[in-house]
C-alpha cells in the first residue's frame, strides 16, 4: 500500500499527483473524481498568480472534466488529516508547514488535536456524507476498534454460575428449598450450601469476533503506517478469519439478536460497529474505497484551540468576571451578550414591529487585570517583511475586529477598563512567539481605536497546551 504526505491547499500538478500516486492515469483520474465529489479535492486555473497561494478563494474553483496530462490547472487538497482511496493513503499536514515534507511528529500531534476536537460532537463517523452518494468509511471504523479496545477492553458477557458449596456468595433461596437441612434446638444447620459466582464468557461468540475484528483493524492500520502516526500499537488478538464464524448473513443475524437484548450503551454501540463492519466489508486497500479522518474546516479547528488555551471569557457570567467591584448579577447575562443584536423595524397597519438578528461573535475576549484584550483565530499563512506582504487578513478581518473594540466600549468604560489590546493569533511551524508588529487603519484609529497587533505563534505549542488543557497568557 502507498503512504504519502500531501500539503493542505498547495497546488499539485497533475503529473505531480501521478508520481505521489504512483499510478496510471485511469486510477489517478478515479481518485482525482472521487475526491472532487467529497470536496476534498479543488481545481483552480494554472497561472503564475496561483502558483504560490496559501489560501483558496471560491472564485478561483473551475468546474472542469478530468483528462489525462491535463496540464490547464492545478489541483488543491483542501483537506487536513488521513484519506485513504484507491490503495493509497495521502496523510495531509497543515499548510503552515513549509520546511519538513513528511512532519510526522507534528501529524501526530495535529491528529490528536482534531480527535480531541471531533470529541465534543460525540458524533462516530461510520459513514462519509456528500451530495450524491453515501460510503462506509472503514479508516475511522478501524480507529474506533483500536481505541475502545485499549480503554475498554474486549467485548464480554458474563455467566452466572452455580454450585454446591462453591467460593461464590451463597445463593440462600436454592439452600433453603432444596439443600439437606439439620434442625438442632430449633435452628437449622445446612451441612452443604449452593453458591453463585459471576464469571466471563470466555468461549462468546462475541467476544471471539471482536478479537478477529480488532486483530484485522490493526494489520489494516500497520499495513497503511498509520500504527504509529496514531500512537497505537500493533494489537494480534486472533488467528481467527472471519469466514469460520460464518456466512455474513449468519454473523449479522447473531449481531441482531445480541443488540436486541444488550442494554449496556457501550457493549451497544460496538455490536453496532461489529454490524457495521461485517456488513460493509470495506478495506483500506479496496479500489473505489474511500475512507476519511480529519476535518475540511482546520481554520475551526484552530478558532477552538486558541479560545481554549487563551482561557475565552464570552461565555462566563458578568458576574464571575474578575472586574474591580463587580457590580453585575447573573440575571445581566454573559460577556456575550453585552454585544447589542442588529434590530430590523418596520410597520404595518397595527403599528411597529421589531425583529432582532444575529449579531457579532467574536473568536475569544479574555478579561484580566483590568485589561481586555480581544483575540481574532486567523489560520493563515502570513508573510510581512520590507518587501513582500503575504497572506494578510483581508479588510472585513480588519474591521469586525475593530466593530468587536466599539462594541465593548461602553462595557469596557463603565468598568474602567482602560488597556484594550487587539490581536491576530496566526499559526507557524516554528517553536517562538513572535509579534511581528501591527495593523493600523487610519480613518478607524481617529475615534480612539487600538492597533490590531500581529502575533505568530508556534502552532505545536498551541496544540500541546491545549491536548494538555492548560491555559496562557500572550502579552507583548
Amino acid at each position: 500500500m502507498i503512504s504519502e504526505y500531501i500539503r493542505e491547499l498547495k497546488r499539485y500538478t497533475y503529473n505531480e499527483l501521478k508520481k505521489i500516486f504512483k499510478c496510471n492515469n485511469q486510477i489517478l483520474n478515479s481518485s482525482i473524481s472521487k475526491l472532487k465529489e467529497y470536496g476534498i479535492l479543488k481545481v483552480v486555473p494554472y497561472t503564475k498568480e496561483q502558483k504560490d497561494l496559501s489560501e483558496l478563494n471560491n472564485e478561483d474553483i473551475e468546474i472542469a472534466s478530468i483528462v489525462d496530462n491535463d496540464y490547464n490547472h492545478y489541483f488543491v487538497f483542501d483537506y487536513v488529516g488521513i484519506i485513504s482511496i484507491n490503495g493509497i493513503v495521502l496523510k495531509i499536514y497543515p499548510k503552515y508547514i513549509k520546511k519538513d515534507n513528511s512532519p510526522k511528529k507534528q501529524m501526530k500531534q495535529v491528529l490528536k488535536v482534531i480527535d480531541k476536537f471531533n470529541k465534543q460532537e460525540q458524533i462516530i463517523k461510520i459513514f462519509n456524507d456528500s451530495d450524491y452518494s453515501t460510503s462506509y468509511n472503514n479508516l475511522a471504523v478501524c480507529l474506533y476498534f483500536l481505541n475502545d479496545y485499549y480503554e475498554n477492553g474486549l467485548y464480554n458477557n458474563e455467566l452466572d454460575i452455580l454450585e454446591e458449596n462453591g467460593s461464590g456468595e451463597i445463593y440462600w433461596d436454592k439452600t433453603i428449598n432444596e439443600a439437606f437441612t439439620l434442625i438442632s434446638d430449633g435452628c437449622p444447620y445446612y451441612p452443604s450450601v449452593y453458591t453463585k459466582k459471576r464469571i466471563n464468557d470466555e468461549y462468546s461468540f462475541f467476544k471471539k469476533l471482536h478479537e478477529t475484528i480488532v486483530t484485522k483493524c490493526s494489520n489494516e492500520l500497520d499495513e497503511a503506517d498509520l500504527l504509529d502516526l496514531f500512537d497505537i500499537t500493533q494489537t494480534y488478538l486472533s488467528e481467527t478469519e472471519l469466514e469460520e464464524f460464518g456466512d455474513t448473513d449468519y454473523i449479522l443475524y447473531r449481531l441482531e439478536n445480541e443488540m436486541n437484548i444488550q442494554f449496556n450503551t457501550r457493549k451497544n454501540n460496538l455490536l453496532k460497529m461489529m454490524y457495521a463492519y461485517i456488513a460493509n466489508k470495506g478495506t483500506l486497500n479496496e479500489l473505489e474505497h474511500l475512507s476519511m479522518y480529519g476535518t475540511k474546516s482546520f481554520n475551526l479547528v484552530w478558532e477552538k484551540v486558541c479560545a481554549k488555551v487563551l482561557n475565552n471569557h464570552l461565555d462566563v457570567y458578568l458576574c464571575n468576571l474578575p472586574l474591580n467591584n463587580n457590580p453585575y448579577k447573573k440575571s445581566d447575562g454573559k460577556l456575550i451578550d453585552v454585544i447589542e443584536k442588529p434590530k430590523w423595524v418596520n410597520k404595518d397597519e397595527n403599528g411597529q414591529f421589531i425583529h432582532e438578528t444575529a449579531t457579532l461573535i467574536p473568536d475569544t475576549i479574555v478579561i484580566s487585570n483590568n485589561k481586555m484584550i480581544i483575540y481574532d483565530a486567523k489560520y493563515y499563512c502570513f508573510e510581512h517583511t520590507r518587501q513582500n506582504l503575504k497572506g494578510q487578513p483581508g479588510i472585513e478581518s480588519i474591521t469586525k475586529q475593530y466593530l468587536y473594540q466599539l462594541a465593548y466600549k461602553k462595557f469596557t468604560e463603565d468598568n474602567k477598563i482602560s488597556n484594550i489590546e487587539n490581536y491576530f493569533i496566526i499559526p507557524t511551524e516554528t517553536d517562538t512567539i513572535n509579534y511581528s508588529g501591527f495593523v493600523t487603519f487610519p480613518i478607524l484609529k481617529n475615534i480612539g481605536l487600538e492597533n490590531i497587533k500581529i502575533c505568530l505563534i508556534s502552532a505545536k505549542y498551541m496544540f500541546k497546551n491545549y491536548l494538555d488543557n492548560q491555559i496562557i497568557e500572550i502579552n507583548q
